[in-house]
């Protein structure tokens, strides 16, 4: 977890937030290598439809593409994926507030991270954020309704995953009444 409100100047350099290092773990899962492609709708559609802070968004995406007031903050952390890809996992600050994580790849011939391609969000139960339907406070039942059953489940429920392949997916949490408590979106075209 982590204050939603820190300035970005208070952040710790090598810190990472609790909700990056699990989500991290859950996005790494190895033993999802197939591609899912039998519902009605797909991942890049979807990937269209982002609202962030009332703003309609695409990913991939850059900072300059999120527009004025989204910066990083200074806790970036570096991972790999099973297959060895490499890639930034950092909070967004809107107006220097945390609104949601990512998962970025740095630009290869700067050390801007404006430029910086992010292909995954994670927004927090509290974040602006909605993927179509896929919105928080949404019912489990009604989700499963308009896009139908995930690809794969927890063993509770609360972790639902339409998987289509490594980084292109919608993960959803459950809160402990079935509402949809956060979403994630990692689309990365090849």
């Amino acid at each position: 977890g982590g204050d939603k409100n820190s300035d970005s100047s208070t952040v710790e350099v090598t810190v990472t937030t609790t909700t990056t290092s699990e989500t991290t773990a859950i996005l790494n899962e190895s033993s999802m290598t197939g591609t899912r492609s039998d519902y009605s709708w797909s991942i890049e559609e979807l990937s269209k439809k982002i609202i962030l802070n009332g703003k309609k968004i695409s990913l991939p995406c850059t900072l300059k593409d999120l527009g004025n007031g989204y910066s990083f903050s200074k806790n970036m952390s570096e991972e790999k994926y099973f297959d060895e890809f490499s890639y930034l996992s950092v909070d967004l600050l809107y107006n220097n507030k945390i609104c949601a994580g990512v998962q970025l790849v740095p630009p290869q011939n700067s050390t801007d991270y404006d430029d910086a391609t992010i292909f995954t969000i994670f927004a927090y139960h509290d974040s602006d954020f909605s993927i179509e339907n896929f919105k928080v406070g949404e019912t489990k039942d009604n989700i499963i309704k308009k896009y139908g059953e995930p690809t794969t489940k927890s063993p509770e429920g609360v972790i639902n995953d339409y998987y289509f392949y490594v980084r292109r997916r919608i993960l959803l949490s459950y809160d402990d009444s079935d509402k949809l408590e956060s979403i994630i979106i990692s689309y990365l075209p090849d």
